[in-house]
């Protein structure tokens, strides 16, 4: 894949999670970072590996994307991180 596949699924992911205080792209290297930014303002991140054969051409990452469970991933890590988000504003308000 090259820059031109990078920015256009980058786009696609910034549009989908567009008003949130949240952040998914690929990183140089075409994995997943995560970043969540909590209502107290604590930056919580995660990363996602995608396998190299999958990184070699844009329909392989996007035949990776449609049959693996990495979307299933990215939205369970965005889980975890709201609930850690509930967690701290429980906390703090004590």
């Amino acid at each position: 894949m090259n820059k031109t596949d990078l920015e256009t699924l980058n786009g696609y992911l910034a549009e989908s999670f567009q008003g949130y205080n949240i952040h998914v792209k690929l990183n140089n290297n075409f994995n997943f970072e995560i970043n969540y930014i909590t209502r107290l303002n604590i930056q919580l991140k995660s990363e996602i590996i995608v396998p190299e054969d999958f990184k070699k051409s844009y329909l392989k990452f996007c035949d990776y994307l449609l049959t693996s469970d990495v979307v299933n991933e990215i939205i369970s890590t965005l889980y975890q991180f709201s609930i850690q988000d509930l967690e701290y504003l429980r906390e703090n308000n004590n």
